[in-house]
């Protein structure tokens, strides 16, 4: 980092135990924990082409060390393509990684980290917290994950944990909402991290206030437009939300919402990978459903749900998330 962040002094690896600040030092770590891999062939005057498209995803986790309680996370992604003249070997797929996590100038995982954490707030007294303690995915969804290899989601636990992951990331980016990380068995209070040097330790989470509940229900593409360039479809994502007090069992928004997104694709393109599209349609999905947090008037959250009482949700919503922001 060339630069210190506004809110706090950031100190790289000075930390120790036998630091005399050690009790009181809050410690920052980016942790990795997802990847998607796509491919999609073209033919171009005649030869082959391959694009390849590789996403990673993380967290900022600020935590006490030395009471290893997690204070707070920020989600952070970054997305690498390129395209080839051959089929991605894993020799590609690993440089492809690599790019995407610290190479790519300007536009790499570890750059994004930086920059995430630039105008970042430490908690001062938050008394509530929220989480994703529960996703679903339905029988309809897993099909389609099944079906669609390079969604790079390989079996339902990362299903969830990339459901989760994406909604997190929406809701703090743009209502500015932190939300606690999201383990498979969060019920627990615990996730478990590994450090570069090999140590590794389960850190608490504190007990959230408020609950979010993710069921994918599924996915579906249909035709849009053809013409005699190539034609299109329309890939959509379908998704349950509920928000509640487990405490009290008052609920704030019970609601299925959908999200569809546009892929072009050219006469001169081979393969078409939906998963990726699929993919765009669930963060879409999210970063609309964030917004309509942050603004409960906002009109796609409103056509994009059956539930009459949409708008009250919100409001009901957006005042109790309130008390949860830095």
């Amino acid at each position: 980092m060339n630069s210190q962040p506004t809110a706090f002094n950031l100190k790289i690896n000075k930390l120790s135990n036998h630091d005399k600040t050690y009790g009181r030092s809050i410690v920052l770590a980016m942790v990795l924990d997802g990847e998607t891999e796509s491919i999609e062939k073209y033919k171009v005057n005649a030869s082959n082409a391959y694009k390849m498209d590789i996403q990673l995803h993380a967290e900022a986790i600020f935590f006490d060390y030395a009471r290893k309680t997690i204070i707070a996370s920020v989600p952070i992604s970054e997305q690498y393509i390129d395209t080839l003249d051959h089929y991605p070997t894993s020799a590609d797929a690993e440089e492809g990684v690599k790019q995407a996590l610290y190479l790519d100038p300007g536009n790499n995982l570890v750059n994004r980290f930086a920059d995430s954490i630039q105008t970042e707030e430490l908690p001062k007294g938050i008394v509530k917290f929220v989480q994703v303690t529960k996703v679903k995915v339905s029988s309809r969804a897993m099909a389609s994950i099944s079906n669609h290899p390079e969604m790079g989601w390989l079996d339902k636990d990362i299903a969830k944990k990339a459901v989760a992951n994406q909604f997190s990331s929406a809701v703090e980016g743009i209502a500015k909402i932190p939300l606690e990380p999201y383990t498979i068995g969060s019920s627990t209070g615990k996730m478990a991290v590994a450090f570069s040097e090999d140590s590794a330790y389960n850190f608490t989470l504190p007990k959230p206030s408020y609950e979010i509940h993710l069921t994918l229900l599924g996915f579906k593409n249909v035709p849009y437009e053809s013409s005699p360039a190539g034609y299109s479809q329309i890939y959509g994502a379908f998704v349950h939300v509920k928000i509640l007090d487990p405490l009290v069992n008052k609920i704030y928004m019970n609601a299925t919402f959908k999200n569809g997104v546009v892929k072009v694709i050219p006469k001169t393109q081979v393969t078409v990978a939906a998963g990726p599209a699929y993919l765009a349609a669930l963060r879409g999905l999210f970063m609309k459903f964030a917004t309509g947090l942050d603004n409960p008037h906002y009109k796609w959250i409103h056509s994009a749900t059956t539930a009459d009482n949409i708008q009250q949700m919100l409001v009901n919503t957006q005042k109790a998330l309130e008390s949860c922001k830095i």
